[in-house]
């Protein structure tokens, strides 16, 4: 079910975005553990993930994979509230 919230508009993508969709849940606060699954798992909070800044990147294949990225979560951030 929180896999089709992300990607339900796009299906055959969701492959795609299985990886973020993962990292998304695990490192999002559940009141049921009172954190996240990423720190019950090792202990220590998750790490930040740093914006993509335009220019950054020194080839464009890597570029439009983290505009994608930084897309793609903001997406989720704003289903999931």
């Amino acid at each position: 079910m929180y896999l089709r919230c992300l990607t339900g508009d796009r299906p055959r993508d969701w492959l795609d975005w299985l990886s973020w969709a993962e990292f998304c849940y695990n490192t999002a606060y559940h009141t049921a553990l009172q954190t996240t699954p990423f720190q019950v798992v090792y202990g220590r909070p998750p790490p930040d993930l740093l914006s993509y800044v335009p220019g950054q990147a020194r080839t464009e294949a890597v570029a439009t994979m983290l505009s994608n990225r930084d897309e793609f979560l903001d997406e989720v951030h704003a289903r999931l509230l």
